[in-house]
């Protein structure tokens, strides 16, 4: 197997963080802040929760944008690689994408979903 499904996810991550690079200064801004209020661990899911939070809901104009729960592990790696003196900031288990193969169908969109209301 020469590309993993770990390895699909990370780069579609990335191309996430390019395409919405204030993502990632909100994940930085909320990680040091977090780091900053005292706290030795905290969750990647929280802070991708609040990032939603604020993309959408605290500023005058939301973002589009869709921030796919897989993305969280490689955020969490990515801000102890970026600021090592914070190893360990985030528990992080290992990938279990490492041993799939990358997956072949595209992602989903919300035309896949008839039954939601559209407003």
């Amino acid at each position: 197997m020469n590309y993993t499904r770990q390895e699909q996810i990370e780069d579609q991550a990335k191309a996430f963080i390019i395409k919405h690079p204030r993502a990632w200064d909100l994940f930085v801004t909320f990680t040091l802040g977090a780091i900053n209020k005292g706290f030795k661990t905290y969750s990647a899911y929280a802070i991708c929760e609040r990032m939603r939070w604020e993309m959408s809901f605290n500023q005058a104009t939301p973002e589009e944008f869709k921030l796919n729960n897989n993305y969280r592990p490689y955020f969490a790696r990515w801000f102890m690689e970026q600021y090592p003196e914070h190893e360990g900031f985030f528990r992080v288990r290992k990938l279990i994408s490492e041993d799939e193969e990358p997956v072949t169908m595209p992602e989903l969109a919300p035309i896949d979903f008839p039954y939601l209301k559209r407003v």
